[in-house]
């Protein structure tokens, strides 16, 4: 199976069935800050809080294994697993670390995932002993984003709505972990409209894509160090990798302090409510991290951050209400 076109169009019947088509929402006040019309695609606003639902339900429409799935995550693709499985006879096994957020583990609960944390921090533990319980069990792994058809959900289906909303996009600005999401954007865009420039950003704590696509070897585990960005933790994926090589223009880096101020500016400003990995397009703009040409379109891939992060994503930019003065 590759990952085309054709494949796209033929997982998109399913993933329509089952998500929501998201807001294109122009930003007048990003624009005026960067000189150029903004759209920001909200799939903060999907079905599971986040993008991941698109590539679980494309990767089960073409899926004639009859075994239980397993599967690792942050949380947001174990999520969309999890919702792609809700009448499946046998639950989702999700295996995430130790570090991913409560409202995700708790969401996770509710889909009713058998949900199993790893005493270790990070995306790669995960994967890791997600694979050796396949390995010993009748289950087969269902990867978050190194798979032709999650990729063609993910980011292919994403893109085909972005190009009917602008149909002159010139610039895209799309988070980046694994590759996936890169993947499928990249996939849709350089088939339908190959001059639209494609940057992927990353947080210089998660800088795993990054290094790969600067020094053109996959980085396929990376610990990386305490970050807001928990979706976009980890190494590349072999396979994602390839084609973000094929058809991005760049992957740049923001730093945590820049995803931090652009969560807080997409709340006082557009009333969004973000997570960190979500927020990495916008940062790269405030942050003056890449150039843009002609309309540009933002991906806010997900919303669900915990309460407490939330807090102290605020906290330093709330400013310190004074008594009256009597």
């Amino acid at each position: 199976m590759d990952l085309d076109l054709s494949l796209v169009r033929r997982v998109r019947p399913a993933v329509e069935r089952r998500t929501r088509r998201t807001p294109m929402r122009l930003s007048a006040r990003l624009g005026v800050r960067i000189g150029a019309p903004v759209g920001l695609k909200l799939e903060c606003e999907q079905v599971t809080g986040s993008f991941k639902v698109r590539g679980a339900l494309a990767a089960q429409a073409i899926d004639l294994d009859p075994r239980p799935w397993v599967t690792a995550s942050a949380g947001n693709h174990g999520l969309a697993v999890a919702y792609a499985c809700r009448d499946a006879r046998t639950p989702p096994v999700v295996f995430v670390p130790r570090s991913s957020p409560q409202v995700k583990r708790a969401a996770l609960r509710s889909l009713g995932a058998d949900l199993r944390i790893v005493d270790a921090d990070g995306y790669d533990a995960a994967e890791s002993a997600a694979r050796h319980f396949v390995s010993t069990h009748e289950a087969r792994f269902v990867s978050a984003f190194d798979h032709p058809a999650v990729m063609a959900g993910n980011g292919g289906t994403l893109a085909m709505e972005i190009l009917e909303a602008i149909p002159d996009l010139g610039t895209v600005l799309v988070p980046v972990g694994g590759g996936g999401l890169l993947a499928g954007v990249g996939c849709v865009l350089r088939a339908l409209r190959p001059a639209v420039r494609i940057v992927g950003v990353q947080s210089e704590a998660t800088p795993a894509m990054q290094r790969s696509f600067a020094t053109g070897t996959p980085l396929l585990q990376h610990a990386g160090n305490a970050t807001l960005c928990d979706g976009l933790e980890g190494g590349v994926g072999a396979l994602a990798f390839e084609f973000v090589r094929r058809w991005v223009d760049d992957v740049v880096l923001v730093p945590e302090a820049a995803v931090a101020a652009a969560m807080w500016w997409l709340w006082e400003e557009e009333r969004v409510r973000v997570e960190g990995a979500g927020a990495v397009g916008v940062a790269a703009c405030l942050h003056g991290a890449t150039s843009c040409v002609g309309r540009v379109c933002i991906v806010l891939s997900g919303c669900n951050v915990d309460d407490d992060t939330w807090d102290r994503v605020k906290a330093p930019r709330t400013p310190p209400r004074h008594p009256r003065p009597s």
